[in-house]
């Protein structure tokens, strides 16, 4: 599935987001492009509504994201280099100090 460069972001449950990585687990084996998974941490609540905030305004490609718990966001990218989520979450810690970020690429088998 391609995403159009202007598509927001999309929230979703704990739950919706659950079901939306193994969906996109899946569709990773017939794509050229990597799914990662993404977790941020926020130091505050003033600090999770900056990042969230951020998602809104500097995601465009649908990428999915949940709060799994409070300040505790995950985040679903697909992206054909892993550099590309280096500089996504680099750009996300640059701009909510105090943020931190990790991420790991979901296995294709």
């Amino acid at each position: 599935m391609e995403f159009l460069p202007d598509d927001p972001p999309v929230r979703r449950d704990p739950d919706g987001f659950a079901e939306d990585l193994r969906r996109n687990a899946r569709r990773a084996l017939a794509r050229e492009d990597t799914l990662y998974l993404c977790v941020l941490r926020a130091p505050d609540a003033g600090a999770a509504q900056r990042l969230e905030a951020h998602f809104q305004l500097h995601l465009y490609h649908g990428e999915i994201y949940c709060e799994r718990e409070p300040g505790i966001f995950y985040l679903q990218v697909f992206a054909p280099q892993e550099r590309a989520v280096q500089v996504l979450l680099e750009d996300a810690a640059d701009c909510v100090p105090g943020v931190t970020a990790q991420y790991k690429s979901v296995p294709k088998d």
